[in-house]
């Protein structure tokens, strides 16, 4: 298995595919809201952090933006680092950040159970979803070989 990983073009190929799926997956909506059967609202990662903080909810906001958007971009600044070896870096930093790699994946979850539980909205979950959860998931990986 780590033999795969150790060809360079195998794992640039891994890294933009992850890197386009991720921001695929920010821009374009992941759910979609119906209320009421009435009103339809399609939802992305990046409408969603303007909807928060237009509604003043300035702490969920900043949560999502940093956890959605900050953390994953980071970590992929430090794998284009590693591949390149442009620079030696210390894991101090990436350990840290890999603790919390999930809890976008968990944000966004929490948010369609909460407007699932409601009887007045019905909601629709596109595969923009899921291609987050796969980029999400192969950065992770990623980042275990390139120890």
């Amino acid at each position: 298995m780590k033999k795969i990983f150790s060809n360079i073009y195998f794992n640039y190929f891994i890294f933009l595919k992850s890197l386009i799926c991720f921001l695929l997956s920010i821009y374009f909506p992941i759910i979609k809201i119906e209320q009421a059967y009435f009103f339809s609202k399609e939802v992305s990662l990046i409408n969603s952090i303007y909807i928060l903080f237009s509604e003043k909810l300035f702490f969920l906001s900043f949560l999502i933006f940093l956890f959605s958007i900050i953390f994953p971009l980071t970590k992929y600044i430090y794998i284009f680092i590693k591949l390149t070896k442009i620079l030696s870096l210390d894991r101090k930093i990436i350990n840290f950040l890999s603790n919390w790699s999930m809890v976008d994946v968990f944000v966004v979850s929490l948010v369609i159970s909460i407007y699932k539980i409601s009887l007045l909205s019905n909601i629709e979950v596109y595969y923009m979803f899921y291609i987050f959860i796969f980029s999400i998931t192969t950065q992770l990986i990623h980042l275990k070989i390139l120890k």
